[in-house]
């Protein structure tokens, strides 16, 4: 689910601005396109203390300001019917604070583009205006962007959009920090495009290039094949992840990113021990597989706190994880392909697993949801421990 957060702000001491035809045409392009599955907050006459409060409680795909602005930062009401103008540095220290997987900020006020490289500290994408900003072509802007955003989940598509559409009326800049974060030799870096929705995925192969270079294939020719891997599989690239394995070509590529709409990193790939065993590659890889869906359960994706959600949405993620130890862990074949590369450590992990989820059914049927997801992030957590001590194990 897309979760869109709109401050207004047009404080009292300031020329007014026509904020309510903008939020009207932001709440047709929601209607209109109510089979996308979005959450929209929305805080009017907004206080620097409302923006605080707001984004300590939820993370956010886009936060978008609309209000007065200037180049030194924006105007926010006050309890005293005054503007407070606060900059863009506080601004994105604040963000960067609480916001952890924010995809772009989006500032529609005047001579906002002086704020973009500030900002960009926050987000991976920054959306500001150039000089005056026209009220018309402003709102026809910010339908447009959001119409294409909600069909494409992609900023850089939706700005492309919006702004051939207002053509010269209104002069949109988009910043994107990836230039700035990745080495700054241009081999080292390749651009994934998505099939048909989403933004593209940078991936900086710098810290990866002696194992790149060390394997049986040319470097492009596995180039070709990750870029081509990653597109199949950019479902993963959600939230905050660390030491995330892939396999690739016959190889196993290791990848981190703190927000996957910034910069991926490779760190490494492992290339097998030669003469490896069929049933161990393709064991490894599975597991691998089934590992990162779980990781992506539904239930640890939701911005909401666990205790808040559902109860179905934790079992159906319990349930998952049972599904992997009964194919992995409880099946002798299976286990005794992996056994053979790690026995002391593949009998701990069935034992960790099964004390842990053990555990987590008992909270569950107490409805105590959080304490059941501690014990499956335990035995999530170990699953991957031992899934990359598997591949070390495995590789020359």
């Amino acid at each position: 689910m897309k979760s869109i957060l709109i401050v207004y702000s047009s404080p009292a001491d300031l020329e007014r601005l026509r904020i309510d035809r903008e939020h009207r045409r932001i709440e047709e392009v929601i209607n209109l396109g109510k089979e996308q599955v979005v959450s929209v907050d929305r805080k009017h006459a907004a206080t620097l203390q409302d923006l605080a409060r707001t984004i300590a409680d939820r993370q956010y795909d886009v936060i978008h300001f609309s209000g007065h602005g200037g180049s030194s930062g924006l105007y926010f009401d006050t309890n005293a019917d005054s503007s407070n103008l606060v900059s863009a540095d506080h601004l994105a220290k604040l963000i960067n604070s609480t916001q952890k997987t924010l995809c772009a900020v989006v500032l529609m006020s005047c001579f906002s583009s002086d704020m973009a490289l500030s900002l960009l500290s926050a987000a991976p994408y920054v959306i500001s205006i150039t000089g005056d900003a026209d009220d018309e072509a402003t709102i026809d802007f910010v339908g447009h962007f959001y119409e294409h955003y909600l069909r494409t989940q992609s900023i850089e598509s939706a700005f492309r959009f919006a702004n051939a559409y207002v053509d010269d009326k209104l002069n949109a800049v988009l910043g994107h920090r990836s230039s700035s974060n990745v080495a700054e030799d241009s081999g080292s870096r390749i651009v994934v495009y998505p099939g048909f929705h989403g933004d593209p995925i940078y991936v900086d192969l710098s810290q990866a290039k002696e194992t790149i270079s060390l394997l049986d294939i040319s470097r492009d020719r596995f180039v070709s094949i990750l870029t081509r891997k990653l597109r199949v599989h950019q479902w993963i690239f959600e939230g905050e992840r660390e030491n995330v394995i892939i396999p690739v070509a016959g190889y196993f590529a290791r990848f981190s990113w703190k927000n996957a709409k910034d910069v991926v990193q490779c760190h490494w790939v492992y290339k097998p021990k030669a003469g490896l065993d069929v049933a161990i590659y393709s064991v490894i890889s599975n597991l691998i597989v089934r590992y990162n869906d779980l990781y992506l359960s539904s239930y640890r994706r939701n911005p909401r706190p666990v205790a808040l959600q559902h109860p179905k949405d934790i079992k159906i993620g319990l349930d998952h994880l049972h599904g992997f130890m009964s194919i992995f862990l409880m099946d002798d074949k299976v286990f005794s392909v992996l056994e053979g590369v790690d026995p002391d450590g593949m009998r701990m992990l069935r034992a960790v697993c099964h004390s842990n989820l053990t555990m987590a059914d008992e909270k569950m049927a107490q409805n105590e949801l959080s304490a059941a997801a501690i014990y499956a992030e335990t035995a999530l957590s170990s699953i991957h421990d031992a899934l990359e001590r598997l591949v070390e194990l495995i590789s020359a």
